[in-house]
């Protein structure tokens, strides 16, 4: 999924996936391109106001939402089920976000924190990481912290490579 997650063309993450997986028909398509071009309205805004658009459109508007009540359930990791049913897991949602926010402009990469995989968007000189899995919200480094401690216990610390963007392959 993420060989080229760095295209600016609005849908071009879901679009390679559906064609990898041969699931892509008709329908698939048409709803890729609703909901990846409408990320236009995000483009020339600052970092925070780029994450609250982002935010609005994606789990506000379009009611994107971590699937916390089923998170194991298969269709969480296919895209196509994923913008279909508007749930999934960190990364699948974190997919959506980056290539919403690449047909907008707007540098969002993928950040493998242990245990939860969250977004980072890079804009105008500043840095702000988010977790489409629970709606957007911005995360400070502490938040983060706390994210990890969750999964290796209250004596972790978060190792500042952490927080830096994966790699597309």
């Amino acid at each position: 999924i993420f060989d080229h997650y760095n295209r600016a063309r609005p849908g071009a993450i879901a679009e390679e996936h559906f064609v990898k997986s041969r699931r892509a028909g008709p329908p698939v398509i048409a709803m890729v391109n609703a909901v990846f071009g409408r990320g236009s309205v995000i483009a020339g805004l600052f970092p925070g106001e780029a994450a609250g658009a982002l935010r609005r459109l994606l789990f506000e508007q379009e009611g994107f939402r971590g699937n916390a009540e089923d998170y194991y359930d298969p269709r969480n990791s296919f895209l196509n089920d994923v913008l279909d049913r508007r749930l999934g897991i960190p990364i699948t949602l974190s997919v959506v976000y980056i290539d919403v926010a690449a047909g907008a402009g707007v540098t969002v990469r993928g950040v493998g924190l242990p245990g939860h995989f969250v977004a980072r968007l890079e804009r105008h000189g500043a840095t702000r990481f988010l977790d489409p899995f629970n709606g957007g919200v911005v995360l400070t480094e502490t938040d983060c912290r706390v994210l990890v401690e969750r999964v290796q216990g209250q004596a972790a610390s978060l190792d500042p490579a952490w927080l830096r963007p994966i790699g597309t392959r």
